[in-house]
């Protein structure tokens, strides 16, 4: 923090926080009472801890509550500020709670705390079960609210107090958790990161930092968690390491779904365009690779004579026949349409068209359609020094060009 923390008059105290109901304290949010100068701020309702003051706040915006806290604490002088939900007899209400640190000023000596009624607002979300999507490989689920964390850790890493969600996320009661380290929890995997990430925070006080982890459990699942880490060992009364954490496992697993879609082709399950050229563009970078284009001849009459659902399923056999006859290190994918690419690090020519010959060899039967497939393809070299697009490009060029001899 640079400079002096700014001094706050009055009058722009009264300004700030008017039509807010205004509580002063201390630096464990305890009641204090609000200085003179203040007296038209007086909150009838005089909340006597932090926990009344969240009484109600929708849980899922309780980590929002612990981060504006903390910000003021870190930054005297500047107010913060959150929006948040907040239940009560009137039904759920949104809420403007900032929070500014006054304690460096003689004539307040405090936080002030000022909530804000912002008017009515739609219930939180409620799903009281997963939901699926048809169709996904993977069920998405959605819960009824996040599952959240809130601890004070010591220098070592050991948990001195824990709040929010421990038995969701560790698997163990907060007092199995308390007295502990935190890494004993980790993954091992994760072990290198958590320590660099803990090393870098105690040699940077009042600094923070974010990271992604996984908490083994005692039946040997895993939760992702997300943690903000605070250092908060200097400067200030607690003298804690603040750890804010929410559960990110299914959001993960529905990152990896929505990957695995903008990489795939729907039809078929090959790889898309897209994971075609990202595979491409890393061979290229390591050293040579070989292109081959592939575009099979006859297919429009297939879908003419026998529809598009038949021409759907002579697609999905010839994109399994091709995976099926490479080699393992081999990526083939649907570029679109009725055109294939395999593409393989190394100069791999022969083994790409003892491939492509296998997966032609032999005639597509379903049901009372029998096809007998045929195609034209090309194939390019490349290196290093090669771009994956240019280089699909003069495979393509190369197909076309053994096309127009199979039609002379």
């Amino acid at each position: 923090m640079d400079g002096a923390p700014p001094t706050w008059t009055r009058e722009a105290v009264l300004s700030e926080f008017c039509g807010s109901a205004v509580t002063a304290r201390d630096s464990e949010a305890n009641l204090l009472d609000l200085p003179c100068w203040l007296e038209p701020l007086r909150n009838e309702r005089q909340l006597s801890n932090w926990e009344d003051q969240a009484d109600g706040i929708h849980e899922g915006d309780m980590p929002a509550l612990a981060r504006v806290w903390w910000d003021a604490i870190n930054k005297p002088g500047h107010v913060q500020s959150a929006t948040l939900r907040r239940h009560d007899d009137g039904g759920w209400h949104e809420i403007r709670i900032s929070v500014l640190d006054l304690r460096h000023q003689p004539d307040a000596a405090c936080v002030l705390v000022a909530a804000a009624d912002l008017g009515p607002c739609e219930p939180p979300t409620r799903v009281s079960q997963p939901v699926h999507t048809a169709g996904d490989d993977e069920a998405i689920a959605r819960y009824e609210r996040p599952i959240w964390l809130l601890q004070e850790l010591d220098r070592l890493g050991c948990v001195i107090n824990t709040e929010g969600d421990t038995a969701e996320i560790f698997g163990r009661s907060a007092e199995e958790v308390v007295g502990r380290s935190v890494i004993e929890f980790l993954h091992p995997e994760d072990h290198p990161a958590a320590l660099e990430m803990w090393t870098g925070l105690l040699g940077d006080p009042g600094s923070s930092r974010t990271i992604r982890q996984r908490i083994l459990r005692p039946d040997g699942s895993s939760r992702w968690i997300e943690s903000t880490v605070l250092n908060r060992l200097e400067g200030s009364e607690s003298g804690v390491i603040l750890s804010i954490s929410h559960d990110i496992t299914e959001r993960r697993r529905e990152e990896r779904v929505l990957r695995r879609r903008a990489f795939t082709d729907p039809l078929t399950g090959l790889p898309n365009r897209l994971a075609v050229d990202t595979a491409l563009a890393r061979m290229l970078g390591t050293g040579a690779a070989t292109v081959a284009f592939i575009d099979l001849d006859g297919f429009k009459t297939v879908n003419d004579e026998q529809g598009h659902r038949v021409g759907d399923r002579v697609l999905e056999t010839v994109a399994r026949r091709l995976s099926n006859a490479v080699e393992d290190d081999v990526t083939v994918g649907r570029w679109g349409g009725d055109e294939f690419v395999a593409v393989a690090a190394g100069e791999r020519e022969d083994a790409l068209r003892s491939a492509i010959d296998t997966a032609f060899a032999d005639p597509v039967v379903l049901g009372e359609v029998v096809w007998h497939p045929r195609c034209s393809y090309g194939i390019a070299h490349g290196d290093a020094r090669s771009e994956a697009d240019q280089l699909v490009v003069s495979a393509d060029t190369a197909m076309y060009e053994a096309k127009e001899l199979r039609s002379t």
